[in-house]
């Protein structure tokens, strides 16, 4: 909670939303400006109705029938993937490829924001595929210069939109 809260501080001046991923009570506690669940990861309709209308909403989405029309209304985005084989989370699903993304995508209205795997060469791909994002974690954290890293792929999603 004390480092959400100071994250929270840290993003607010730049209009930055935090999302807490999994917990919560850690979103509440820390006022932050959203949550993010897994599928396996709580209800997500007791998790809109704990947050509130105003609260920023994601749900992962492994597979094409994970998605559900009951389930849209208390959303804002899902996360689709992996897309590729991570190292991030050991337990991930089967990946759904470029294909199995675009395939999920088109069957929502909702924004989706592809996660798992992605490195700068696959966001032309992603984007092609019709997400409006992609998560990336080792792709920074692993880089011998994280901030130069994160320019690169920020340039490189604005160059897949040209």
């Amino acid at each position: 909670i004390a480092q959400a809260r100071t994250l929270k501080s840290i993003l607010s001046p730049f209009n930055i939303p935090l999302i807490i991923n999994d917990r919560v009570e850690v979103a509440l506690a820390a006022k932050a400006d959203g949550l993010h669940i897994g599928q396996s990861d709580g209800d997500i309709r007791t998790a809109r109705e704990r947050l509130g209308p105003n609260a920023i909403l994601g749900l992962s989405i492994e597979q094409p029938g994970q998605l559900n029309p009951d389930l849209e209304f208390c959303v804002d985005y899902f996360g689709v993937g992996p897309v590729l084989a991570t190292a991030t989370k050991q337990d991930h699903a089967e990946p759904t490829g470029f294909d199995g993304l675009a395939r999920i995508i088109a069957q929502t209205e909702k924004d989706c924001v592809a996660i798992g795997g992605l490195k700068q060469v696959h966001l032309r791909a992603v984007f092609r595929a019709g997400a409006k994002g992609a998560a990336v974690v080792s792709a920074i954290t692993m880089a011998e210069n994280p901030a130069k890293a994160t320019k690169a792929l920020r340039q490189e999603w604005e160059n897949a939109a040209l």
